[in-house]
Formats: structure tokens, sequence, C-alpha cells
């Protein structure tokens, strides 16, 4: 069976959605991250 792959949201900003309940959003620059991977999916790296 293949491996199931789940992606988070690496983002450069944020917003707070206020009609749907103060809900925050990724803004700005958004990449698909691994977790456990100090990369995005794309092959940027996440450290400084």
């Amino acid at each position: 069976m293949a491996r199931v792959r789940r992606y988070a949201v690496a983002a450069s900003g944020q917003w707070t959605h206020e009609e749907e309940g103060r809900r925050r959003l990724p803004s700005g620059e958004v990449h698909a991250w691994e977790r456990g991977l100090n990369q995005t999916v794309c092959g940027l790296s996440l450290s400084h």
C-alpha cells in the first residue's frame, strides 16, 4: 500500500478571517511542507 503524504503550510504571514469566527489563514508567500523535513515540498529551506 502506498504511503499517504500529509502536508502542512509554511507562510510568510497570516491574516484573520473575521467572518469565519476569527480563523487564522496563511498569507504572503505560501508553500507546502512535509512534517519532519526542514524544507518545503519545492525545496526551499525553512531555516533562516
